[in-house]
């Protein structure tokens, strides 16, 4: 047995000299892989897993974990602050932070005259589990006017227990998360296919991938705090059967609001490889389409009703004369 644990522990050892961050080893693209390196992952017991130190300059994250500049919890007067949440394809991997598309959409918006600032809270890997207790337990702290969710459907189990809470187990994911002999056992196993990041982490946090979804449960949410919440349609580039939504109206909780990303992204007549890096990942050109359509969709939907509300005068629009 004590050889055996030896072996184990030498095993171990020269793996961490090959396999330096398990964090995003398991990411499943290359170059997302390449993209998130300088940043790492590391674990937590709520949502899976988070970045190992923030901020990550070099990634355009800040020290609140947002791929943002640096932001004060009041907002600005006169400001509209929303936050874009959902996994590799909102956060941009591959991309420049100025090039996701929700930095398009801002700069957009910016352009047609909003003030308004859109956040990105996305995380790779994350799915509406994560989505949900970020929102419920960290977001609001910001207070958002809107908040705008890019997640798969069936993507996560629900939502079953209370954040902070650990139990026997945690231990064994900590450890799980950060040993180089799982993470190669996992890699080597077979029909892990492109969605080894998923299915890695899923096996560390038992609650990632795979379920009902929670995107009722943020509507709901939502409408309990006055939040309009807009949905992509989650645009997918699956090489055997072209462009589609893995996020369609039709599995999306009734009466919200889709930003038809996956159309957007069709109508242009680029070719795939023009618009995706690979399966979910937005190259440069997917990017700032998705970016302009999701502006669009708020500029039209959500935009002028906060206006109102908050005495701001929206693009095009008479300022109310001064009493």
């Amino acid at each position: 047995m004590l050889v055996g644990l030896g072996l184990l522990m030498i095993t171990e050892g020269v793996l961490r000299l090959v396999v330096h961050e398990t964090g995003h080893a398991s990411i499943p693209d290359k170059l997302v892989a390449e993209h998130v390196s300088r940043g790492g992952m590391k674990y937590d017991a709520d949502f899976g897993w988070t970045w190992a130190d923030v901020p990550v300059p070099v990634l355009g994250i800040n020290s609140d974990g947002f791929r943002y500049a640096e932001l004060t919890k009041d907002k600005p007067a006169g400001t509209l602050r929303g936050f874009t949440f959902g996994d590799s394809q909102t956060f941009g991997a591959g991309l420049d932070a100025d090039k996701s598309y929700t930095a398009v959409a801002e700069q957009t918006l910016h352009a047609q005259g909003w003030p308004v600032q859109l956040v990105d809270a996305a995380t790779v890997g994350y799915g509406s589990l994560q989505v949900l207790r970020l929102l419920e337990f960290k977001v609001m702290q910001w207070h958002p006017d809107f908040i705008v969710i890019d997640c798969r459907t069936r993507d996560s189990a629900r939502e079953t227990r209370v954040l902070h809470q650990t139990d026997a187990l945690t231990p064994v994911r900590e450890f799980l998360f950060s040993s180089r002999i799982y993470y190669v056992l996992r890699l080597a196993m077979p029909g892990a296919g492109g969605d080894k990041g998923r299915r890695l982490h899923a096996a560390t946090t038992e609650e990632i991938h795979g379920g009902e979804g929670n995107h009722d449960v943020i509507v709901e949410f939502a409408k309990k705090e006055g939040l309009p919440v807009v949905f992509l349609d989650y645009p997918f580039w699956d090489p055997a059967t072209g462009i589609g939504p893995r996020a369609p109206a039709s599995e999306l909780p009734p009466g919200v609001t889709v930003v038809p990303a996956t159309n957007a992204l069709l109508a242009s007549g680029l070719p795939p490889s023009t618009l995706f890096f690979e399966n979910n990942h937005l190259a440069v050109r997917g990017a700032d389409i998705v970016g302009h359509t999701l502006a669009d969709t708020l500029a039209t939907t959500v935009l002028p009703g906060l206006a109102a509300a908050s005495d701001i005068t929206a693009p095009g629009s008479t300022a109310p004369p001064k009493p």
